[in-house]
Parts: C-alpha cells; sequence; structure tokens
C-alpha cells in the first residue's frame, strides 16, 4: 500500500508541475495578445 501511495504522489506532483507550466505559457500567451476582447 506504501508504494501504491508514493506512486501516485509522485503522479500528482507530475500534473502539479505540467499544469503550473501550462498556467505560465496560457498567462505569456494572454499578455502577449493585446485585451481587445475583455475591454470590449
Amino acid at each position: 500500500m506504501a508504494d501504491k501511495s508514493a506512486k501516485s504522489s509522485k503522479q500528482s506532483a507530475r500534473a502539479l508541475k505540467e499544469r503550473r507550466a501550462e498556467k505560465r505559457a496560457r498567462a505569456q500567451e494572454s499578455t502577449r495578445i493585446p485585451r481587445k476582447r475583455k475591454g470590449g
């Protein structure tokens, strides 16, 4: 059971890292594109 929990924790950590990277990339893209849509 300990082995299984360790594996799941590793997987979740990996997913978190990926999600964070995606968020950063999206933020960069949003800053690059002029916010005409939001401003209206």
